[in-house]
């Protein structure tokens, strides 16, 4: 019996080391499978403290739990609060100096560019948080809420809606927030697109505000301060607003989306036929632009705002250079700003050191293009006639050459452009003469004369001042 218990001992002492390598081996194979490595985490910096120094920390790139064996990391003394690097470079968190941007890219002297969200394909930049809820009175999931997103073609922060669709609920909400350390006075600008439906029973309302934290807590914070409700635009025009920022301390900034009842539409709304108030018959929806019948786009169902641009000035530095937008390029490193595509050359993309050069033959661009386009075939309007002399005394007689409307964009295919200067019929009366467009009369001595305008900066952004 002693012999039986001995051996049915050794069984069991056999199968639980058995198992406790099995075990072993297991648990090595499954933590060499989640293992921390360097590139899951990141460097940030600390507060700036009493002492006038602050600290560099690792962090994990995601939530915790997603590995194991976490690295072990001493903290790094930073002896100077804030550190400020030229234009054209950024401040390197891993060998703690300034280094030049890479060609392709771009920095301002304290200054962060948002151009282009495009370039950042799994996630927006730091400082950027995306929420988007439902805050209405019906029982409606968030999923079923739009929210703000990049779009793909210009790279621009989009937030669309169709009030025709499922997703047009009366309170749905999205929010995008940026959050800066302000460290000396400087600014925020934003330029943005925002159009909604007039006759609507739905209307999207689009606000920006900020708040200024000291470290201790809010010092501004009145709603009705610094609440802004930017203005809606012209199709296909950007508007400006311009914050200053006066204070130093952490700004939080704030732009909102919010699908709202609309109290001010005049008209019945439906999916399938609509009657205007003065009885003139059915008025269908039409996306698309309509210039014989300018009511047709009032009844627009599509509402965008659309945000081009975000420039902010008085950080400490860039932590990241900024790549270049399409249409621009920067060929070399350390540049402070990107450079516009020469004429008949374009980029369509980001990061571009140079421009690609458009067919000679069939292709032209404009100055900061991202395409070259098809040349079209030159017709009468593409020249213009200009006097060559005066009005001969003895003939009546006046020489006229042509010259091409510059930049020339198109094709002679037609030889439609006169090969040889023309004589016309002319009078030396002082009556006004007719000058082509971008020309004015100047009078001499042997008679008048059209010449071309002189040059004037064209302005089409208009920037409003937030105070």
């Amino acid at each position: 019996m002693q012999m039986m218990t001995d051996h049915y001992n050794s069984i069991i002492i056999q199968i639980y080391l058995s198992l406790s390598i099995v075990s072993t081996i297991t648990s090595s194979h499954h933590q060499s499978d989640s293992v921390c490595k360097t590139t899951d985490y990141k460097y940030d910096f600390t507060e700036c403290d009493e002492f006038g120094g602050k600290w560099r920390v690792m962090v994990p790139n995601k939530p915790a739990d997603f590995c194991t064996d976490r690295l072990t990391y001493v903290p790094t003394r930073i002896h100077n609060c804030y550190t400020s690097c030229e234009g054209g470079q950024f401040f390197n968190k891993s060998s703690l100096f300034c280094e030049d941007c890479q060609p392709g890219h771009y920095s301002l002297s304290g200054g962060i560019v948002f151009d282009n969200f495009k370039s950042f394909p799994d996630f927006l930049p730091d400082g950027f948080h995306v929420k988007t809820e439902y805050r209405g009175h019906e029982n409606i999931a968030t999923d079923l809420c739009s929210g703000w997103h990049v779009d793909n073609t210009t790279g621009s922060l989009i937030f669309r809606i169709d009030m025709k669709q499922a997703n047009a609920n009366s309170g749905c909400i999205s929010v995008f927030t940026y959050t800066a350390k302000v460290v000396k006075p400087g600014r925020l600008r934003f330029t943005y697109h925002y159009k909604t439906p007039n006759n609507m029973p739905l209307s999207l309302l689009f606000t920006f505000n900020y708040r200024l934290y000291d470290g201790i807590g809010v010092i501004e914070n009145d709603i009705d301060t610094n609440i802004k409700f930017p203005m809606t635009t012209m199709e296909r025009k950007f508007e400006t607003i311009e914050l200053q920022l006066q204070a130093p301390g952490l700004y939080i900034f704030t732009w909102k989306s919010i699908v709202i009842k609309n109290f001010r539409n005049y008209f019945s709304v439906s999916n399938t036929i609509n009657f205007d108030s003065y009885g003139n018959g059915p008025i269908s929806f039409d996306d698309s632009p309509n210039q014989e019948n300018p009511f047709q786009n009032m009844l627009s169902t599509i509402g965008i705002i659309r945000i081009e641009r975000i420039i902010i000035e008085g950080v400490a530095y860039a932590s990241e250079c900024t790549p270049c937008e399409a249409g621009t390029y920067a060929p070399e490193a350390g540049m402070k700003e990107c450079l516009l595509c020469p004429q008949n050359t374009a980029f369509n993309g980001s990061g571009s050191i140079r421009c690609s050069k458009c067919d000679p033959i069939t292709e032209y661009a404009v100055i900061g293009s991202s395409y070259c386009s098809k040349r079209p075939v030159c017709g009468i309007n593409d020249f213009f006639a200009v006097p060559k002399n005066a009005c001969d005394p003895h003939t009546f007689k006046q020489e006229i050459e042509y010259r091409w409307i510059e930049p020339r964009i198109c094709v002679d295919s037609n030889h439609v452009f006169p090969k040889e200067n023309s004589l016309i019929n002319c009078t030396l009366s002082d009556h006004t003469i007719d000058c082509d467009l971008g020309m004015e009369i100047k009078s001499e001595s042997n008679g008048k004369f059209c010449q071309f305008c002189p040059e004037v900066d064209n302005v089409f952004e208009v920037t409003i001042i937030m105070k």
